[in-house]
């Protein structure tokens, strides 16, 4: 009888030890997932950081090509205008001097 309940203590014990290891393990598990899940978050967020600078890089390559095309075409608006002012001016003046003198 005493071996039996010696027998049955060694196994409650036993069984505890098992229960025992099994929550560390299970609480070593949930640290790694804790872990992994920060790091995924932080790898997250530090790929949307790249990727927003990428897009606001691009945009103001493209904004500032906009401008360069803008300038271009004002410039050659200006050259526009400049010739036909150098062109008309005489023709310009004689019209104004006439109307002026009509009145």
């Amino acid at each position: 009888m005493d071996k039996v309940i010696e027998k049955l203590i060694d196994i409650e014990n036993r069984a505890q030890s098992v229960v025992k290891d099994a929550k560390k393990l299970r609480d070593n598990i949930d640290e790694l997932v804790e872990e992994s899940a920060v790091q995924m978050a932080e790898d997250i967020e530090a790929k949307r950081k790249a990727k927003e600078q990428t897009i606001i890089r691009i945009e103001a390559d493209a904004a500032d090509q906009r401008i360069e095309e803008i300038k271009r075409r004002i410039g050659q608006a200006e050259s526009r205008m400049q010739r036909a002012y150098e062109q008309n001016i005489d023709s310009w003046v004689e019209r104004i001097f006439k109307d002026v003198m009509k009145v």
